[in-house]
């Protein structure tokens, strides 16, 4: 039993659908002629020269048994793979794919099963991973600034009191402080939610821009909640505004904290979406070709053909077949003389004697004599009692015909 497991075979564009020769060497050695190239390599380790790459997992072969490799474009692997691939969901809105591929060897076909099942899982796994780093980057990038401006916003509210010493808000300022600072918590809540939807959709989207016209909403009712204050005396406005700064700027700072925390637990055990229900497995029996069926449709297919060959022979043939023939062509036809099985049998006992001699009462015989009688009277008007009698080949009865 040979085999050879191929892992890696990159080639220039030059060298594909062009077949190479392995040879095997014997103590894992290999050689590799490609176009008259002629390269040696060891079995696990990758061969690479130029733009040859070449890596056999494993080989088990006769010292000198030969291996054909041909390197496949992408383009038509890729489509030779989806004409044997067939992927359809298990009953409508389920959310359950059905995969299965047909091929000659069981263990391939299961192989590229699990393969693409695999890669389908993998691919979902990294996508929702792609989505918590873009995520942490932008909390990264955006938690210094926040940890900036709300150091400055303490600063300033700080300053504010020591300067004024100690100044009792309002029942209306405590109010309008505690409005503004609901709707800057609902803002940043917005904020937090864009970075996570923009990754998934586009502005146009309409959950983008049911998002944006939420925020839109909170600004207008910002605006108010803006010019309430303005109503309240100096030194009220200034200790609200800046102490809105302060607890908006902390509230932001905790939750970015907070997300950032989460996230990274989050990404250390994500996992994908989808499950595996059951993995590949190949049938015992083929499925392909199916013998019985095949032999029961050529039987069917060759009887149409062969009928529809002799129709079509037969609607072709212009040669004569009967005495209608004949008469459709303006000839006059006196007599029909059928084949006569005691001629034959006259013929290979060796009797040369006339059928009419030796048997007056066969058909052929009182065919012959209505031809005579049909002779005679035809050339009644005419000037000689000369006949001629011939035919388009030979051996069709005219030394016959004339004898009797």
């Amino acid at each position: 039993k040979t085999d050879a497991v191929v892992a890696l075979y990159l080639v220039p564009e030059d060298f594909i659908g062009k077949p190479a020769t392995l040879t095997y060497l014997g103590d894992n050695k290999y050689s590799l002629n490609i176009e008259g190239q002629v390269l040696e390599g060891t079995v696990g380790i990758l061969l690479k020269q130029d733009d040859i790459s070449l890596l056999v997992s494993s080989l088990v072969a006769e010292v000198g048994q030969e291996f054909t490799l041909v390197k496949n474009a992408r383009y038509s692997t890729i489509e030779n793979l989806r004409n044997t691939l067939t992927i359809a969901e298990v009953g409508k809105g389920t959310g359950i794919i059905n995969m299965a591929i047909k091929g000659a060897d069981k263990t391939e076909n299961v192989q590229i099963l699990n393969s693409i099942i695999q890669n389908y899982v993998d691919q979902n796994t990294e996508r929702k991973k792609e989505v918590t780093n873009n995520t942490l980057l932008f909390l990264d990038e955006y938690l210094p600034k926040i940890k900036t401006k709300l150091d400055n916003y303490e600063n300033q509210l700080n300053t504010f009191r020591k300067k004024n010493e100690s100044i009792d808000l309002s029942l209306e300022a405590k109010s309008a402080l505690d409005s503004a600072l609901l709707v800057e918590e609902k803002l940043n809540e917005l904020t937090f939610k864009e970075v996570e939807i923009q990754q998934l959709y586009t502005r146009n989207h309409p959950a983008y821009q049911s998002l944006l016209d939420k925020r839109q909403q909170l600004l207008r009712e910002k605006e108010k909640i803006s010019k309430a204050i303005q109503k309240l005396p100096n030194t009220q406005q200034q200790i609200v505004r800046l102490t809105r700064d302060v607890e908006s700027e902390q509230a932001i700072y905790n939750q970015l904290v907070a997300k950032q925390q989460e996230l990274s637990v989050l990404n250390s055990g994500i996992t994908a979406d989808v499950r595996i229900i059951d993995s590949a497995e190949s049938q015992p029996n083929a499925v392909a070709p199916k013998k019985a069926l095949i032999l029961v449709l050529a039987a069917i297919l060759g009887f149409i053909v062969g009928c529809a060959y002799v129709i079509a022979r037969e609607f072709f043939n212009n040669k004569i077949k009967g005495t209608e023939d004949i008469d459709a062509l303006g000839i006059n036809v006196y007599a029909t003389i059928p084949f006569s099985t005691h001629e034959k049998k006259l013929i290979a006992e060796g009797n040369k004697h006339p059928l009419a001699l030796e048997n007056p009462a066969d058909t052929a015989v009182e065919a012959i004599r209505s031809l005579r009688t049909s002779v005679y009277f035809s050339v009644m008007n005419q000037g000689n009692n000369l006949v001629m009698v011939t035919s388009a080949s030979p051996g069709v009865g005219k030394s016959f015909v004339t004898s009797n």
